[in-house]
């Protein structure tokens, strides 16, 4: 118990605050339970395991935290608090990447919880984790792929001159 409370204080996160994804600047896909994002302005991509892929999902959807942490600790065995805490480590991780950002705007986010499975079906969860890579960096920093805006890519008419 003393050991969450600390790893909470580590990871402080509002529950209730929502976040998206930080688009334009963040591209992801979902392959095999394993999403791959990449930071179109900082050149690198990153990837997460299941849980992790779960809790995107969410994330996309529009859940906060605390509803995620909720639906993940009816989903999976273990105590809800290190469930908590690892979700908001998780999602703090995120944040200081700029894969997610605050949702801002007075309504939320249209979201759609599945229901969790039945006891029986519960797993021991795992601590979400997500990997960094910078190997392709100077490749995706170079890659006309960052001729965007508000209208995705590519854009029409692009002067090469203007890019970032």
């Amino acid at each position: 118990m003393a050991k969450a409370r600390r790893a909470a204080r580590e990871y402080p996160m509002n529950v209730a605050v929502r976040y998206r994804v930080n688009n334009p600047t963040v591209v992801s896909e979902t392959i095999d339970g394993e999403v791959v994002m990449i930071n179109l302005e900082s050149g690198s991509y990153y990837s997460t395991d299941r849980i992790g892929a779960e809790i995107w999902s969410f994330i996309e959807q529009g859940t906060t935290p605390g509803e995620i942490s909720h639906s993940m600790a009816q989903r999976y065995e273990g105590s809800p608090k290190d469930i908590e805490v690892a979700v908001l480590a998780f999602m703090k991780q995120l944040k200081e990447e700029k894969l997610i950002v605050a949702h801002e705007g007075g309504e939320a986010v249209p979201n759609s919880i599945a229901p969790p499975p039945a006891a029986a079906g519960r797993i021991p969860f795992v601590r979400p984790s997500v990997q960094k890579y910078d190997d392709m960096q100077e490749l995706l920093l170079a890659d006309p792929i960052h001729d965007f805006d508000e209208a995705g890519w590519p854009s029409k008419g692009a002067d090469p001159s203007t890019r970032k």
